[in-house]
């Protein structure tokens, strides 16, 4: 009977192997980023008549806007009159002419051409007070508020067909700080005064900032820097080429200044940085309260161009973020963030690592999640305390940092000492600090994440050195469910205290959470983790090791994993073998449906992550080991054989058939 229907059932399992709608990463280039009805929703057909040069009311609010257009290569500013068909020549005085927010109306700059500028925007310019509320999507960690009127710079859609420049080369709306020639050059895009309050800047082309100013204070855009307040401000659809190229990363060489600008509700959504050399964001807050802050990046896409080492000494590099002081409510989201270190750095000796992330003293609440970090040499240092910085009786923990959902790769086999992919620095011994309660690391979370280096050792995947020299850390350090793959040059893959043989803290970190992890590529004798005392709080379980490795507990000997369990009380459901991923080479650590070692071997850690990777809801029963979970689904094949529903973005798919 069997034989005759000839029946077939197909079971179709396929692991997820790039991040799900709505989770992409980096830079999209888009028509239009308005959201004009400010429903939420950007890009509706309503949203996009801006500066069309035709509709007075783009807001649909019956109020007609005070639209300002300026031509940089047919304008006029002095028999100028700000309309499309008389438009002023320059920003400047657009901006200066602006009547700011009494009459109720939004003063809007409508841009075109090629104009070598750098703006000061004063407090006259401010917007309409008043904000709306956008639920939190995705990503994101808390609603958030945007300006409801403010005062806009955006690209002028000179065609009227509602897609803006870049996206639309039809049209140019290009500001390029080349100036006359090397000493010509202009440092800085925009200056934005202390008090100046609901802006929004978008859908422009920038170029060439930084470059060419043999001065520092260079790069994109300064706020304040009084501290006076500057709140509401949201750039996005911005193109930025070259901006601070061949800078190196010290003085005050950074896109972004944020020193005692007082930002609150500021915003930075899709911007592209190409050849970005210098800090991305670098800046304080204030020494005490009240906090600066939230602000948030998401789908920025940034690849670096520093200066060589022969030109630059050790102080080459230097690409990511170093923010400190009292600010709180930081989100670094779904981004691309490329040291790019091929292309400047040609010195094949190697040198000084490039960190991504330094989250600095007193500062808060950050989340950084879903971003792609390629070659930074140290993924995030979180730093407790800096001598003369927010410190003494106003330091407070760095607390509730959370690191999720990311890519950190490192591929550049230059790379010196200081590969070291995550660091939790303690307060540091012998200058005076850390003797303060409030100089010390709080709470860290560390979860779902791919870490891995390839062509070059590191000294740790993730190492703790979380401590005080008075007092107790307040909070706990959780480490969990995260991949970490790569060979160990110097210290262990899991390191807590000071690995590195100084001394560890007298009051170090007693909570650790390390569960679900895999540590994996290690070479013969490579440490698995090292611990240079024993933590009071230690919960360490449900891990899968390298067999090649070790284990050191405190008293430097190296062990296997029996001995490891009867010293340290830890790891007894944890096991050594060598899971089966997708795709190493291309660092895709997704695990195979057929994987015996990672899957299913988890612990249920619902209290601490829900969700993998890939942002893929994690079961209610076994759960895998590591960044990702397995999702497996099954399907039908005969009475269609239709695959169409299967997406092409799944790691692998394995096909099982009974012939009936």
């Amino acid at each position: 009977m069997r034989g005759i229907v000839g029946f077939v059932m197909v079971v179709w399992a396929m692991a997820v192997a790039s991040p799900v709608v709505g989770q992409q990463r980096g830079y999209q280039a888009r028509a239009c980023g308005f959201d004009m009805n400010r429903n939420g929703i950007v890009g509706e057909a309503e949203d996009c008549h801006v500066c069309d040069g035709v509709t007075a009311d783009p807001d649909g609010d019956k109020v007609a806007e005070d639209l300002i257009y300026v031509d940089a290569d047919n304008g006029n500013d002095v028999s100028g009159s700000g309309s499309p068909l008389n438009p002023y020549r320059t920003i400047q005085h657009a901006w200066d002419s602006v009547d700011g927010p009494g009459d109720g109306a939004e003063d809007i700059i409508c841009f075109r051409g090629t104009a070598t500028t750098e703006a000061f925007i004063s407090p006259g310019s401010a917007g309409v007070a008043g904000t709306y509320l956008v639920a939190k999507t995705g990503s994101q960690d808390r609603d958030w508020l945007f300006p409801r009127n403010p005062t806009m710079l955006v690209g002028w859609d000179f065609d009227d067909d509602g897609a803006y420049p870049p996206y639309d080369t039809d049209d140019t709306a290009v500001l390029d700080g080349t100036g006359d020639g090397a000493a010509a050059g202009l440092a800085r895009v925009f200056r934005l005064d202390d008090t100046l309050d609901y802006v929004e800047i978008g859908h422009l082309e920038i170029r060439n900032y930084g470059r060419y100013t043999p001065g520092q204070d260079s790069g994109f855009v300064i706020h304040g820097p009084s501290g006076n307040g500057l709140d509401y401000v949201y750039y996005h659809d911005l193109e930025l080429y070259s901006i601070n190229q061949d800078r190196r990363g010290d003085g005050e060489d950074f896109a972004i200044d944020m020193f005692n600008s007082g930002l609150h509700w500021t915003n930075f959504t899709n911007l592209l940085f190409t050849d970005n050399g210098g800090w991305f964001a670098r800046g304080a807050g204030p020494d005490s309260g009240p906090d600066e802050g939230p602000i948030r990046w998401q789908n920025v896409t940034r690849t670096t161009h520093t200066c060589d080492f022969s030109d630059c000494g050790s102080l080459a590099g230097w690409p990511g973020f170093k923010i400190w002081g009292y600010i709180s409510r930081l989100e670094i989201l779904d981004s691309i963030w490329d040291a790019n270190v091929d292309s400047w750095q040609p010195n094949p000796s190697g040198g000084h690592g490039t960190p991504f992330l330094v989250i600095g003293q007193c500062s808060q609440d950050w989340t950084v999640r879903n971003n792609e970090i390629i070659d930074a040499s140290v993924v995030m240092s979180v730093q407790p305390t800096s001598a003369g910085f927010c410190d003494d009786n106003d330091a407070r923990p760095v607390d509730n940092v959370v690191f999720d959902r990311n890519l950190a790769r490192n591929t550049y086999a230059q790379w010196g000492f200081g590969n070291a992919g995550l660091q939790i620095l303690r307060s540091n011994i012998g200058a005076g600090e850390g003797n303060v309660a409030g100089e010390t690391v709080g709470s860290v979370t560390i979860t779902n994440n791919f870490l891995s280096t390839s062509g070059v050792p590191w000294e740790s995947c993730i190492w703790s050195l979380a401590g005080n020299q008075v007092a107790s850390p307040p909070g706990e350090i959780v480490i969990a469910n995260n991949t970490c793959v790569g060979a160990i040059r110097r210290w262990a893959a899991i390191g807590i205290g000071e690995i590195d043989g100084l001394g560890d803290p007298a009051q170090p970190q007693q909570d650790y959470v390390i569960k679900n992890n895999i540590v994996n590529g290690l070479g013969i004798g490579d440490r698995n983790v090292q611990m240079t005392f024993a933590p009071a709080g230690l919960d360490m379980d449900s891990n899968v090791f390298d067999p090649s490795g070790t284990w050191e507990w405190t008293n430097g000997v190296e062990t296997d994993l029996a001995t490891w369990r009867a010293l340290s009380g830890a790891d007894q459901a944890s096991r050594t073998c060598l899971p089966q991923f997708a795709d190493s080479a291309a660092a895709n650590f997704h695990l195979l449906f057929e994987d015996d070692c990672a899957r299913n071997r988890g612990e249920n850690l619902t209290a601490i992550t829900a969700v993998d990777i890939d942002d893929e809801e994690r079961p209610a029963g076994a759960w895998d080991i590591g960044g990702d979970q397995v999702v497996v689904m099954f399907g039908d094949g005969f009475e269609s054989g239709d695959l169409s529903a299967w997406s092409s973005s799944r790691a692998n798919l394995v096909a099982t058939s009974n012939a009936w």
